[in-house]
């Protein structure tokens, strides 16, 4: 392969693993697993099942290892800014749910306590998604 391999996870150079990688082979620096389908040349995420080989095995998780036989490590599976993307979505979604999550208990405890008329119901429960 003429193109140096880096992680496809952190960018960090990977020639110090032989080739080919074996399914348990990891990144040294982020303790990625290697042998994926987001660091192989047939992933495609515009394809079926997001790989190029059509008599390729589905995998579901593109970022643990399998066994996959049409597995060629992609010298350009790194895309700057993956990480930090993947971080402040899982941050925004902990931010949503934690709000959320206080606001139902909230809102739970209001319902059990009292009966209220279906519009007061309504306007609560609409109040929700300001």
């Amino acid at each position: 392969m003429s193109e140096s391999l880096s992680c496809y996870r952190c960018g960090h150079s990977l020639d110090s693993i032989p080739l080919p990688f074996s399914r348990r082979d990891e990144c040294s620096n982020c303790i990625a697993e290697l042998h994926v389908c987001r660091m192989c040349l047939m992933y495609d995420v515009s394809e079926p099942n997001s790989c190029k080989e059509e008599d390729a095995l589905e995998v579901t998780e593109k970022e643990r290892a399998n066994f996959c036989d049409y597995f060629k490590p992609n010298p350009k599976a790194y895309t700057p800014g993956f990480v930090e993307s993947q971080d402040k979505a899982l941050s925004e979604l902990t931010a949503l749910f934690s709000n959320s999550s206080e606001t139902n208990k909230e809102n739970v405890s209001l319902d059990e306590s009292s009966d209220t008329p279906e519009n007061d119901v309504l306007s609560r429960a609409e109040d929700l998604f300001k």
